[in-house]
């Protein structure tokens, strides 16, 4: 995914090209009479299955989620996505366990108000920070886990949005997003009552891009929960090198952040074949949990939750302060399927645990065009 993506949601800009592709071209004997026709819905999405072994267990999770995109005339969109994600586990040698969940990721309109604002309303990726509204599809990102701090960002969101750039010649694009959610506690459109946005700047001669966010999220009792973030993204201009980070700051969930570069191996000189089509990826992180009044607040607030409520107040994040080191390889057998396996070290005051972990997915996309030519 290049920087400039961020200016549209991503499945807006992959209606923009499948669409475009699937036009036929005009006569040759009239170019520019021939009437353009509207674009085509388009429907992509990728299949998957990852998984993870380490001393006392190993799991796999096969995931299906395909993507819907439906234009109406020239500046609406509708793009949903729905998940099924089932989870095999096996623990200290007992019989495998297996349960399935599907939810419904995003189902969103946009209307493209003018050339500096995209307006947003129905469900939609939360937009704090880079990796969960960019990088957390199982086919987009470099490693089959999630870093750390991934668990501490809101996933969904129902609500509205707006979103938009502007641009300052050619020297920089400041991007903008605001939004504001309601709560939902319906299975597979869960969503908390919250209210954020992200800024950043994006500079198109160093490629870079700079980001910050902030949100807050609104709880049953009264209290508010503010969580502020900060992020960037680098791509080298003189080799193949990405590098991209993200710092998150919850007072009551604690702190981290991780740092990632992935670089294309096509210029290594040797082992051509298999070095083309590979990349190789490392991230660091760190997390540390809160401490004294903190963390009691922390263990009141969890204490009236369940199962599912907790998922989005800290659930899986480390109790302990942890610093974790992931290498892992990635290889393209077609630009649609992608091969993966890493090695995690992850350390921590209780226990070191290495974990080896493996992912393979598929990506699709074609427009239905269902119109007799």
């Amino acid at each position: 995914m290049r920087l400039h993506d961020y200016y549209w949601p991503w499945g807006a800009t992959a209606f923009l090209v499948v669409a475009t592709l699937a036009q036929p071209l005009p006569a040759a004997a009239q170019p520019q009479l021939s009437p353009q026709e509207s674009a085509a819905p388009v429907i992509t999405g990728f299949a998957g299955v990852s998984g993870s072994t380490e001393r006392d267990g190993r799991s796999v999770s096969p995931t299906f989620a395909p993507i819907v995109l439906v234009p109406f005339g020239e500046r609406f969109l509708f793009e949903g996505e729905f998940e099924l994600e089932g989870s095999y586990q096996s623990r200290s040698g007992v019989d495998w366990t297996n349960e399935w969940e599907k939810a419904v990721e995003y189902a969103q309109v946009d209307w493209f108000v003018g050339k500096g604002l995209t307006a947003v309303g129905g469900r939609f990726l939360t937009p704090f920070g880079i990796y969960n509204e960019r990088l957390h599809s199982g086919w987009i990102r470099n490693l089959p886990d999630q870093p750390i701090v991934a668990a501490m960002e809101l996933t969904s969101s129902t609500g509205g949005m707006g979103r938009g750039v502007i641009r300052l010649g050619q020297v920089a694009d400041i991007g903008y997003v605001g939004y504001a959610s309601a709560r939902s506690t319906r299975t597979g459109l869960e969503a908390e009552k919250a209210a954020g946005g992200r800024g950043s700047v994006f500079l198109p001669t160093r490629r870079l891009e700079i980001g910050g966010s902030f949100q807050s999220q609104f709880e049953d009792n009264g209290s508010r929960d503010d969580q502020y973030g900060l992020d960037a993204t680098w791509q080298a201009n003189a080799i193949p090198l990405d590098v991209r980070g993200e710092y998150v700051r919850n007072a009551e969930r604690g702190n981290g952040y991780w740092a990632e570069g992935a670089y294309r191996l096509r210029r290594v000189p040797f082992a051509r074949p298999l070095m083309r089509n590979s990349q190789i990826v490392f991230r660091t992180e760190q997390f540390f949990v809160p401490t004294g009044a903190e963390m009691a607040e922390l263990e009141d607030l969890d204490s009236g939750l369940d199962a599912e409520e907790e998922e989005g107040h800290g659930g899986g994040l480390p109790d302990e302060d942890t610093t974790r080191f992931t290498a892992g390889w990635n290889y393209w057998f077609t630009p649609g399927i992608r091969a993966s396996v890493a090695f995690t070290r992850s350390v921590n005051s209780e226990a070191k645990t290495n974990v080896w972990s493996f992912g393979l997915t598929y990506r699709f996309a074609g427009a239905l065009t269902g119109r007799s030519q």
